[in-house]
């Protein structure tokens, strides 16, 4: 059964699967780029924890790099997409982080994204992550960080609406509990469980607009109802705001994906 307070948790498989694979087509590029070193460097096939991880193209990923001798163990709340994976190399398990065990200095590379935006009490669930990383493995984590999300062009005639909307998805998000400024915050969270060697780095895009379905789009359908009822913003400025993303001549300066990193010692 999903976590009814993970938000998404409410809404039709259809649609978070959508979701899901915006993210994936988005995101996984800058993830795999970031694991791949730290997969091939190990002296052993690796065993591999990928914590949330939704729709399961990254633990898909890991069970190619690692191969039928390693192992990948993928977990979620809700393993709905991730019971559809056919790789011997997986095991999936339903698991929420938050209060289920798990095992401590077991594997070697442990990742998740866009996972502690949603925890109340981020530095220990960090901690339990870091717990988990063996003697010479690392920890890999990737947030958003929402302080670059700014229209590029002041002047184009749809960026009021756009930066009203925005400001309007910052307020609510916020109000939701979720901390959209995470990122910045990953290399000090990972320094204070202990692990060394810590390094980060944020990947920043202006996006151009599209009709191809976005994480940006697909999120904000999820919650305008919500923008709407609040009275934060009007459906003109959600229809300028769908607009704006779908036409060539809009940019807008992303939200970055920072991913930071650090290491256990060899004992």
């Amino acid at each position: 059964m999903a976590d009814s307070s993970y938000f998404a948790a409410r809404h039709a498989a259809l649609a978070e699967r959508d979701r899901l694979s915006v993210l994936e087509r988005e995101l996984d590029p800058v993830t795999t780029r970031h694991l791949r070193p730290f997969v091939e460097t190990q002296n052993r096939p690796p065993r591999c924890l990928e914590v949330a991880a939704g729709g399961g193209s990254i633990a898909r990923w890991l069970a190619q790099m690692v191969g039928p001798r390693g192992h990948v163990v993928a977990t979620d709340v809700d393993t709905q997409f991730l019971d559809l994976l056919d790789n011997t190399a997986i095991e999936v398990r339903h698991h929420d982080i938050a209060s289920d065990h798990l095992e401590t200095l077991t594997y070697d590379v442990v990742h998740c994204r866009l996972l502690l935006v949603h925890m109340p009490d981020v530095q220990r669930i960090v901690q339990k992550l870091a717990d988990a990383v063996a003697p010479g493995g690392v920890l890999v984590l990737e947030e958003f960080e929402y302080a670059t999300l700014q229209v590029a062009d002041a002047g184009h005639p749809l960026a009021a609406a756009v930066t009203r909307v925005n400001d309007a998805l910052l307020a609510l998000t916020k109000a939701m509990g979720i901390d959209v400024f995470i990122g910045r915050h990953l290399p000090d969270l990972i320094e204070a469980s202990g692990l060394v060697d810590v390094e980060h780095e944020a990947t920043l895009r202006i996006t151009r607009g599209s009709e191809q379905l976005t994480m940006a789009k697909a999120t904000t359908a999820m919650i305008a109802p919500k923008l709407l009822s609040d009275g934060r913003v009007t459906e003109a400025d959600v229809d300028d705001w769908f607009r704006a993303l779908c036409d060539p001549t809009f940019r807008m300066i992303d939200y970055a994906l920072v991913s930071a990193w650090g290491r256990r010692p060899v004992l």
